[in-house]
């Protein structure tokens, strides 16, 4: 990383005087309540559920394929962006790209994409190409930078405009705004001078008192068990004060009588009249248990995931349909999303802007497979052509008169080919004693 940034940091030195003195950070801390860096450290670094909710959601998000599709809807492959997609950067494939890209966007509400042009100079006139060129560049690689550690610089003539990005970093390092797609989630957070609504809002801004909880009720758990190591106590009614060499003698009788696991199942006793005090589990720390559980449910609500994946008590055809939904309702909208910025930028830098389009591959995901067989069931039924009925069912097209006919259910037959075979004279006559004429397809003739 250090070495992207001193690379960066070389790019744009030339830049600093030119375009480096309109920047405006002003406050990197947006939220009141919390902000990246908090969900970071404190959602995903310091909290098991969150983890575990963002890790499962951004590699199901990562294992979809991204691929380039032409005019005739078929792939596109051996392309440079064809490439570039399957891989990024040199340290990073395309799952592991994409996962790191959803990860960042559910805990942050928001990633950032950082394209790699190679030099900005105009070899020409040996000054720095403008956005416009600039953005017509080819892009060699695509790296995910740390949605925390990125300020968004406003456009001070545009309430809605971005002026450039800032990588702080240990270095301050400006980046142009045609060189960053910025995904970011739903923000409602208006405000002139901080503007906030330039970034994306991050879930556990609505959701920190629920993560505050969860980190309570697990802090609690852990004290709970922490100070769980004696089950109870004897107390001698008998014995009002022991003097040092008395409560030896005591802690040795009972280590050897009733401590011990020698003498496991066994009946101990000791002289003297004793009572116990049982050190168990309160009502209340059953309370916390069942409270830590709420949480975790608000959680996964909170980043769109079903709870009944988590849920040791859910049958299996109940976590199968949560799964289904959430791959419908989720991954695929935020998948087309994403394309949709990716198409913003990448098919300009590569020539493609009216030839081709970036889209997410969802026919192997296993959870549509079912609705798929029914799609290929139901048109089995329907008059399809050829070719569509090949592509329901993953193969290609096949083109020309052969692909476009029309295949007809076998239970299903026209009046003329009804006419044609045997008994036609017999179903023609009921016609004609039922209307009067029937249409022989010549016209309206009457049946003598």
């Amino acid at each position: 990383m250090a070495n992207i940034l001193s690379t960066i940091a070389g790019w744009f030195g030339r830049q600093r005087t030119s375009q480096v003195r309109v920047f405006t950070t002003g406050t990197t801390e947006v939220y009141p309540n919390i902000d990246s860096t908090t969900a970071i450290q404190r959602g995903f670094n310091g909290n098991s559920s969150v983890y575990a909710i963002v890790k499962k959601d951004a590699k199901k998000f990562g294992s979809i394929p991204r691929y380039v599709e032409g005019d005739d809807d078929e792939e596109i492959t051996g392309t440079e962006l064809d490439k570039l997609l399957n891989q990024p950067n040199e340290y990073q494939g395309q799952d592991a790209f994409f996962s790191l890209i959803r990860a960042y966007y559910k805990i942050c509400g928001e990633a950032f994409i950082w394209l790699n042009r190679g030099d900005t100079t105009d070899v020409s006139t040996d000054t720095e190409l403008d956005d416009e060129a600039h953005s017509k560049k080819p892009i060699l690689e695509m790296y995910v930078l740390p949605s925390n550690q990125v300020i968004v610089v406003p456009d001070q003539e545009n309430i809605y405009g971005v002026q450039g990005y800032i990588l702080e970093s240990n270095l301050r390092i400006p980046i142009r705004k045609v060189d960053v797609i910025h995904w970011k989630d739903l923000n409602l957070d208006f405000d002139i001078v901080s503007r906030p609504h330039l970034r994306g809002m991050p879930p556990l801004k609505a959701g920190y008192k629920t993560l505050e909880a969860n980190n309570s009720a697990n802090d609690a758990t852990v004290r709970m068990n922490q100070n769980g190591g004696a089950k109870g106590a004897l107390v001698n009614k008998t014995m009002a004060q022991m003097n040092p060499s008395q409560e030896t003698q005591l802690r040795n009788v009972m280590d050897t009588k009733v401590n011990s696991n020698d003498v496991k199942n066994a009946i101990s006793a000791l002289q003297g009249e004793w009572a116990y005090l049982n050190f168990g589990m309160s009502s209340i720390d059953l309370d916390l248990l069942k409270g830590k559980d709420y949480s975790m449910k608000e959680l996964c609500f909170l980043f769109g995931l079903p709870f009944e994946l988590f849920d040791s008590e859910t049958t299996y055809a109940n976590k199968e349909m949560a799964q289904k939904g959430w791959v419908i309702n989720e991954i695929i909208p935020d998948c087309k999303q994403l394309d949709g910025e990716l198409n913003r930028v990448l098919l300009k830098a590569f020539g493609m802007n009216n030839s081709a389009k970036i889209c997410s591959d969802f026919d192997d995901m296993p959870e549509l497979q079912d609705d798929k067989g029914k799609q290929v069931e139901w048109l089995q039924k329907a008059p399809v052509s050829v070719d569509e009925f090949r592509e329901a069912i993953g193969y290609d097209p096949i083109g020309g008169e052969e692909g476009e006919t029309i295949i007809v259910p076998s239970g299903l037959q026209t009046l003329d080919d009804v006419i044609s075979t045997d008994g036609g004279d017999e179903i023609m006559q009921t016609l004609y004693n039922a209307n009067g004429r029937a249409n022989t397809g010549n016209g309206d003739d009457e049946i003598s």
